[in-house]
């Protein structure tokens, strides 16, 4: 396989960011610098980042339902709690590096996925795929029925316009709380759409990522997510 397809699926990080550290030289085969990803490796090569061996693991696929105050990286420069620090994951006593499937802010909770495959990763995290998530916002204050009405039609922020898939209301009489079905991946978009509303989000929490639900996972807990899962978040057969 391509090296760059090889370090996506060795856990490095996503093809396209692989493709980027091989041209940079920060990956070499057999103690050379290789600086082209499209590289054939051959079944012996030893490949080297960062002072470590790269080397291809079974693929693993985690959903994690994160509490709050955790942040959603690999590593933090401030020493906080990340989601990997949650999940002790080994094969034959090796510890997996897994990395999250996109970003949810510190405070946001719900449904996370890791993985040790980069490539799939780059493709449920990618745009072009228009993969729903469904979110519950907790207001400060009941959502008014015009503020109801300019949610569900949709407005500008500052980088683009925000159109939900679906609004509603997940408790009849409790208008405090809104469901929302987005496919955008924007920075804080939810909070930001309910801010220029005039309002604040008190906690936001992701309670479904395309097929896959939060359902019996209780905050903080973890399980493997099965192929079967995965082929069906990717649509195939």
């Amino acid at each position: 396989m391509y090296l760059s397809v090889y370090l996506a699926r060795g856990g490095v990080c996503a093809r396209r960011k692989a493709a980027e550290l091989v041209k940079e030289g920060q990956i070499s085969v057999n103690g050379d610098v290789i600086l082209d990803p499209a590289y054939l490796v051959q079944p012996h090569d030893k490949i080297v980042y960062m002072e470590r061996r790269v080397q291809l693991e079974a693929p693993m696929y985690v959903m994690l339902n994160k509490p709050r105050g955790v942040v959603s990286s690999c590593a933090d420069e401030k020493r906080r709690k990340t989601v990997v620090d949650m999940i002790e994951l080994r094969i034959n006593r090796r510890p997996v590096r897994l990395y999250p499937v996109g970003r949810l802010d510190k405070e946001t909770t719900g449904l996370l996925v890791l993985t040790n495959d980069g490539t799939i990763a780059q493709k449920m995290a990618h745009p072009k795929y228009e993969i729903k998530k469904t979110y519950m916002a907790t207001l400060d204050k009941e959502l008014t029925h015009e503020a109801y009405e300019a949610l569900k039609k949709g407005f500008f922020l500052y980088d683009g316009r925000f159109v939900p898939d679906k609004v509603y209301y997940p408790r009849k009489h409790n208008k405090f709380v809104v469901g929302l079905v987005v496919h955008s991946g924007k920075y804080r978009v939810i909070r930001r759409a309910f801010y220029k509303l005039g309002y604040e989000v008190n906690s936001l929490d992701r309670i479904g990522y395309g097929p896959l639900s939060l359902r019996g996972l209780a905050r903080g807990a973890w399980r493997l997510l099965s192929a079967d899962e995965i082929k069906d978040f990717m649509g195939e057969k």
